[in-house]
């Protein structure tokens, strides 16, 4: 069969050329769906995370004060455990405190009193003592009590080092007085 097309040439149906048309009105629509729903995402997406982060902060400030707590029992713990090891370490059976404690208790000297002594975790001792000035001539009492201390038989054996850390002239009452602080560096080993 013969088909014979009597359209004039302008109105004819193209077939040849390109195979396929843009259908432009629908690609505009859908680029302008497109565009709305991307402006549209535009505000909701913003209002929704300042929404987010409203929560949130508030969730952080009803939980600031639990924080703190949570905070204050935990370094109790680390001070707890650290005591208890501390006490662990003086008990051990080679730490043997009493014979340091000898060898300071022989090494004083007069005008020399301790005040305070205190173990440091590191198997060190830190000694805090005092000495009335009586005279001019006693101002050199701190350093006699440490040549004593290391002039001692045993000192090289149960002390690395002897430290002077500080050491601090001040009046009380009527009194002068010199505190100080001595740290005792221990070997670790016992008698």
């Amino acid at each position: 069969m013969i088909r014979i097309n009597l359209l004039p040439p302008e109105l004819r149906p193209k077939t040849e050329g390109r195979k396929w048309r843009i259908p432009w009105r629908q690609t505009g629509y859908a680029a302008a769906a497109c565009v709305a729903v991307y402006s549209g995402w535009l505000v909701l997406v913003p209002g929704q995370l300042a929404q987010r982060i409203t929560r949130t902060q508030a969730e952080l400030e009803r939980l600031r004060p639990e924080k703190a707590r949570f905070l204050e029992v935990q370094g109790s713990v680390q001070s707890l455990r650290r005591r208890g090891e501390a006490v662990q370490a003086i008990k051990a059976p080679d730490a043997q405190w009493a014979p340091r404690l000898n060898l300071l208790s022989d090494a004083l000297v007069p005008q020399v009193w301790l005040t305070r002594l205190d173990y440091t975790g590191d198997q060190d001792l830190l000694v805090e003592g005092r000495v009335a000035l009586d005279s001019p001539n006693d101002s050199g009492q701190v350093s006699r009590f440490m040549q004593q201390l290391k002039e001692q038989p045993d000192f090289s054996r149960l002390f690395r080092d002897a430290e002077l850390q500080s050491v601090e002239h001040r009046q009380i009452e009527s009194q002068e007085v010199v505190d100080f602080v001595l740290l005792l560096r221990t070997t670790g080993q016992g008698p």
